[in-house]
């Protein structure tokens, strides 16, 4: 197969995750995946995730999502167009981009807007004055254990990611990210710069950098299932929970500085 005009190896996968509320508060996500057994498209909304075995009816390109899938249990058309995206400013991969790491994270927009429609099983959602969230990974396996979570409106997005990164075939260390981003602020903090992991609990995540302390307030919750790739093939079953809600504080010298509680959200967390 060939992805970016590369052939991917046996045992590689390279997946991008386009996140979407609506003007009036409906989630969902769209999931391109192309595997080194073949292309995988996952759709996932508050109420189910479904497996698009028509991705021939799926076409993705320059920010512009077209949809006329028309299967069992599903019939999803449409057209969706990101604008104004807003990128980080910095890698939030760091050197380990460059490092055999099984898994290596992109951000390509931490909010947009979008314009056009989705008809999902003949229910028709606008688009228009909507927001977007896009990412990706790519590599062989997602990690073992890991949390993520991801939180955006017009004004602004939130990601956060927890998880143990092994380095070879002995070694390994629990890594993280925070982002947040607005109009006038990025945050952009990670194990690289001195981001701290000082709790993972059940329901309270706690991390530092210096005099920066980062709370995050998480629902005890499964969420609903998506394949995820081990040895470049989706051989395995993960959940997400693409409409929770979540509260974040950021405070700098015990001052408060962002704020945002029960904010809609997207949460995976597995083994962790």
């Amino acid at each position: 197969m060939m992805v970016g005009g590369h052939k991917m190896k046996n045992n590689y996968f390279k997946g991008i995750y386009y996140k979407f509320i609506t003007k009036d508060g409906f989630s969902f996500a769209i999931i391109d995946g192309d595997m080194a057994n073949g292309k995988v498209i996952q759709l996932i909304t508050p109420d189910k995730s479904y497996l698009v075995n028509d991705f021939y009816h799926v076409n993705i390109a320059n920010d512009e999502i077209r949809l006329n899938v028309n299967e069992d249990g599903l019939s999803l058309r449409g057209r969706i167009n990101i604008i104004n995206k807003h990128p980080l400013k910095k890698d939030v991969m760091g050197i380990l981009r460059h490092l055999p790491i099984e898994c290596k994270h992109n951000i390509y927009s931490m909010y947009g807007d979008t314009i056009g429609y989705i008809y999902l099983n003949d229910h028709y959602c606008s688009l228009n004055d909507g927001v977007s969230y896009i990412e990706g990974d790519e590599g062989c396996n997602f990690p073992k254990d890991y949390l993520w979570l991801n939180a955006l409106n017009k004004e602004y997005g939130i990601t956060l990611a927890i998880a143990t990164i092994p380095i070879g075939k002995k070694s390994n260390f629990k890594g993280a990210f925070f982002i947040y981003k607005d109009s006038n602020l990025e945050i952009n903090f990670s194990t690289l710069n001195g981001l701290k992991i000082t709790k993972i609990g059940t329901s309270t995540i706690i991390l530092r950098k210096g005099k920066y302390l980062i709370t995050v307030e998480v629902p005890i919750l499964k969420g609903k299932e998506l394949l995820a790739p081990r040895d470049g093939v989706m051989s395995y079953s993960i959940h997400e929970a693409v409409d929770t809600t979540i509260s974040i504080t950021v405070k700098f010298k015990h001052k408060t500085i962002v704020r945002k509680e029960n904010i809609k959200a997207s949460l995976e967390r597995v083994n962790l």
